[in-house]
């Protein structure tokens, strides 16, 4: 019978730390490394990828928050809101966006969500004031409308008045004021074209 030739490990303890004296007994230690950097790696990454498409939603729904809030300032702008709040929010909200997106491009996914969620939390009710603002607008608008039209139609009735009263008034006096005058005109010229 053959005996197998076995290492033996000596163990030599310096300073309270562990070193081997021979290189075959870190093979069996090799094995559980790698296996527990491998499964590291693996949850590293899966990880990472689900914060990389949570960064990437995040970027999207602050992408369409924004625009779709954009949108709704200039509609609110043609309906003659003063807008000029709404867009020092919407360039700082914008602002905070581009920063996501950078941070999205360099990889830092963590500051991608929090700016994402920073952009959306700085626009967070707007919609609804901007919408407020152009109801407000459209009211206060057709008000104005209204006024200016009673106020148009009084100005017509009074200058239609006023003048049918003046040309009454300038008729009565220069035909009917100088009837006199004018008929004995009319009698000299008569009898100036009979006598001839």
């Amino acid at each position: 019978m053959r005996k197998k030739n076995r290492t033996k490990i000596k163990i030599i303890k310096k300073d309270n730390a562990c070193t081997f004296k021979n290189i075959n007994t870190i093979y069996p230690l090799i094995f559980p490394l790698i296996l527990i950097t491998f499964s590291t790696s693996i949850i590293i990454g899966t990880y990472g990828a689900i914060n990389e498409s949570e960064a990437e939603s995040k970027i999207t729904e602050a992408e369409k928050i924004v625009s779709s809030t954009y949108i709704m300032v200039l509609n609110a702008e043609k309906s003659q809101v003063d807008v000029t709040n709404y867009l020092n929010q919407l360039t700082y909200s914008g602002s905070l966006l581009s920063k996501a997106q950078m941070h999205y491009r360099n990889g830092n996914f963590e500051k991608t969500i929090y700016y994402a969620d920073l952009s959306i939390e700085n626009i967070k009710g707007l919609p609804e004031k901007v919408e407020q603002s152009k109801n407000h607008a459209i009211v206060k608008n057709n008000e104005r409308k209204l006024g200016m039209f009673i106020i148009s139609s009084i100005a017509i009735i009074a200058i239609i008045c006023g003048s049918m009263y003046s040309w009454r008034f300038f008729k009565h006096r220069y035909f009917f004021g100088r009837g006199d005058s004018i008929r004995l005109l009319k009698h000299a010229c008569w009898e100036n074209i009979s006598t001839y």
